[in-house]
């Protein structure tokens, strides 16, 4: 063997072409240095991370001008501003999914997730470039909202959590790809966020509904997979062909998501949309029930005029809401947690129909014992009422 010639039992260590040395030898600093300066070389200015800074931000003041919580937003006014609500977004309003990912639950949630993304985002556009680091981004949020609507279907989420998650799963995927690329240094840099982030975050999703761990996962796993086949050497030649990826990239994912999306869809909004009707008429029809009888009590309605007031005034309403929802129950496709809240709502509004029903005839009949029969259904229908609202 010749002097200064590796043997076959002990194999070079030296990198492969065009990839420096392991960051943690000596001259880790001038590595890291030189690595920046390589990715500066191939994206010089980083402009998707402050565009998408800036359209969260705004939107945020926008809608604290607006009247939306700057702390503690309502549910309501969330969805309103395109916030993902399980049984709209799966039943049609795919749109929310989107939109969502530049909503946040109060000033908090925003300022955490814009300030780990302009801590971390720079870097993975530089090693994804412009179109490859939106494209992940984009992807990314979209997969944290299908897995939040897979989690739970009923909740109401919103935030660029997902997508920024999304950030660090395609820097784990450089990192699986290109390990010898990347210096240590760099990623020591993004030590202190990240740990902050993802503390933030479970800390905040398990005081808050509206954030979930499905969103953060779903996010980070697609990021990861995304961005995969982005992770490229750094190389003039295989940098100008990365549209080529892109592309690719796009196609599997948009198929990707919209299957993940068929898969979910269902006909929950029709109910809860029914829902929301129904409590307009519940309202309606007990404060007219309620005002008739305190008119019989002050001797200013008799007994049968009540019952007229049940039979033309409260029941119809009633009944008719009953057999929509019962319709929707039976001829649509529903989560089986919108099943289990639409068989609870349908008897309580069966015992309540009933107990009406069984009042006004013993008050045409004069009939103390029906009288109190009906009273003990209408009894019934509102503890079966109060387990409602604890559920909600």
């Amino acid at each position: 063997m010749r002097y200064g010639a590796p043997s076959v039992n002990e194999p070079t260590t030296d990198p492969p072409p065009g990839e420096p040395p392991d960051s943690d030898a000596p001259g880790a600093d001038d590595r890291a240095s030189q690595f920046l300066a390589t990715l500066a070389r191939f994206t010089p200015r980083v402009l998707v991370t402050p565009v998408i800074v800036a359209l969260n931000l705004g939107l945020f003041v926008v809608m604290a001008a607006s009247g939306v919580g700057l702390i503690s937003p309502e549910a309501d006014a969330l969805v309103r501003w395109g916030a993902t609500y399980g049984p709209f977004t799966a039943s049609g309003e795919w749109w929310r999914l989107l939109s969502a990912m530049f909503i946040h639950i109060g000033l908090l949630h925003v300022a955490m997730n814009m300030w780990v993304l302009w801590t971390a985002g720079p870097l993975v556009e530089r090693l994804l470039g412009h179109s490859g680091f939106a494209l992940v981004y984009l992807l990314s949020g979209l997969a944290g909202g299908l897995a939040s609507l897979a989690w739970n279907p009923a909740v109401v989420s919103a935030g660029a959590s997902g997508a920024v998650f999304g950030v660090y799963g395609a820097l784990l995927a450089f990192l699986l790809r290109r390990r010898r690329l990347m210096p240590l240094a760099v990623l020591q840099s993004l030590r202190s966020s990240t740990l902050i982030f993802v503390g933030f975050n479970m800390v905040f999703g398990l005081m808050h509904k509206g954030i979930d761990m499905g969103a953060h996962v779903g996010g980070l796993v697609g990021g990861f997979l995304f961005a995969l086949p982005l992770c490229h050497p750094l190389t003039e030649a295989v940098w100008r062909t990365r549209w080529r990826r892109n592309l690719a990239v796009l196609v599997a994912g948009a198929a990707l998501l919209a299957g993940a999306g068929w898969l979910l869809r269902n006909d929950a909004g029709v109910l809860q949309r029914e829902l929301d009707r129904f409590v307009q008429i519940e309202q309606r029809s007990v404060d007219r029930y309620n005002s008739a009888l305190k008119q019989v009590r002050e001797g200013k309605m008799s007994d049968p005029e009540l019952a007229q007031v049940l039979r033309r005034d409260v029941l119809p309403d009633w009944q008719a809401a009953r057999r929509r929802i019962e319709h929707i129950r039976d001829h649509n496709n529903l989560p089986s947690i919108y099943l289990r809240r639409a068989k609870q709502l349908l008897r309580y509004m069966s015992l309540r129909e009933k107990g009406w029903r069984l009042l006004a005839k013993a008050l045409v009949a004069q009939d103390r014992e029906e009288a109190d029969r009906a009273t003990r259904l209408l009894n019934q229908a509102e503890q079966e009422l109060k387990q409602l609202n604890q559920q909600r």
